[in-house]
């Protein structure tokens, strides 16, 4: 939360946070699931009714976080070509089929050991 979203008394500038969350795109929902808090507590705020501190708080603290998360730089995806795919899978079901082969050859060999006790 920044200087200019506080009024002097502490309290959080309704009509300030309300031009943040739209200039990002951000729904009244998105902000309140994001809170923890309900859609109908983030319109109360915004129009200048009367919420908890702690939900005000809550608000407050999820904008931030959304900002955050606006101004980080993209995660770069990696495009893995379709045939690369495939092979890793055949490569999988291969070591899938190899680990119940050993599997039923101990479990034959154990039976076999306790038989021979």
């Amino acid at each position: 939360m920044g200087l200019n979203d506080v009024l002097h008394d502490g309290a959080v500038n309704p009509g300030e946070l309300r031009r943040r969350r739209e200039r990002l795109g951000i729904s009244q929902r998105r902000l309140g699931e994001r809170a923890g808090r309900g859609l109908s507590t983030i319109q109360d705020f915004e129009l200048g009714r009367k919420v908890s501190a702690k939900s005000i708080a809550l608000i407050a603290t999820a904008m931030d976080a959304l900002e955050v998360e606006a101004a980080a730089p993209p995660v770069p995806t990696v495009e893995v070509p379709a045939e690369d795919l495939r092979a890793v899978l055949d490569e999988i079901r291969a070591l899938r089929r190899l680990h119940e082969e050993t599997r039923d050859r101990v479990e034959a060999l154990a039976a076999r050991i306790e038989s021979d006790r």
